[in-house]
């Protein structure tokens, strides 16, 4: 059996049609030849802190549907994103769910223990030359909406300091202020609002994280 240490390229399945569902799919390795039964995969209410991440899967959900993910997420759903996990080799599968651009997404997170990948599930810090124009485009967006706040709040004076996470479709994952940010929910609402308009470059990583820093004036 292939193992998935030393795989370098990212294995990357969009449009995964199942259904009338659509699941994204990227992976840090290959299908394994004999994948264990989906229904050994665990399910976790929390990601453990040292594991290695194999695959990610993303899945819409009804963004006016209010109930918790528990709920809201339909039992063949579950089923689909834990196949996928097993699939890869994982045995365990960690939920995550985002928010962003008026979308719900739930993240299947496949990991294992056992089974070894270059991933871990700590995001690394997103790098290049893509990402780095991708936070100066949020920059300028900030700015504009910021300069827009203060003609209605003249003495406007802010600091945002928010904690974002990139997904491995290139869109934003997860995005907090930090707690040195201006307790002004307008003012991050300009950054993270920027940060949702922005593409970004797939990370080698499947998932990786920034910060962004905005002060005005």
């Amino acid at each position: 059996m292939r193992g998935l240490r030393g795989w370098l390229g990212l294995s990357l399945a969009l449009a995964l049609l199942s259904g009338c569902a659509t699941i994204d799919v990227a992976s840090a390795g290959s299908v394994v030849p004999e994948p264990e039964p989906s229904y050994l995969v665990e399910v976790l209410n929390a990601t453990p802190e040292e594991a290695h991440l194999l695959v990610v899967a993303r899945l819409a959900l009804d963004p006016l549907d209010k109930r918790p993910l528990g709920e809201a997420l339909a039992e063949d759903q579950l089923d689909k994103l834990r196949t996928i996990a097993a699939q890869y080799g994982a045995e365990r599968l960690a939920l995550e769910e985002s928010r962003t651009r008026g979308k719900r997404w739930v993240y299947g997170l496949g990991i294992s223990k056992t089974r070894s990948s270059h991933l871990s599930l700590k995001p690394p810090i997103c790098e290049g030359l893509g990402q780095t124009e991708a936070k100066a485009r949020v920059a300028r967006r900030a700015s504009l909406c910021l300069k827009d706040l203060a003609r209605a709040r003249r003495t406007l004076q802010a600091e945002a300091h928010i904690r974002f996470r990139v997904d491995p479709f290139g869109d934003l994952m997860l995005a907090v202020a930090l707690p040195e940010s201006s307790r002004d929910s307008q003012v991050h609402a300009c950054v993270i609002e920027a940060l949702e308009d922005v593409p970004y470059p797939r990370p080698p990583s499947l998932v990786c994280e920034d910060t962004m820093k905005v002060v005005y004036p």
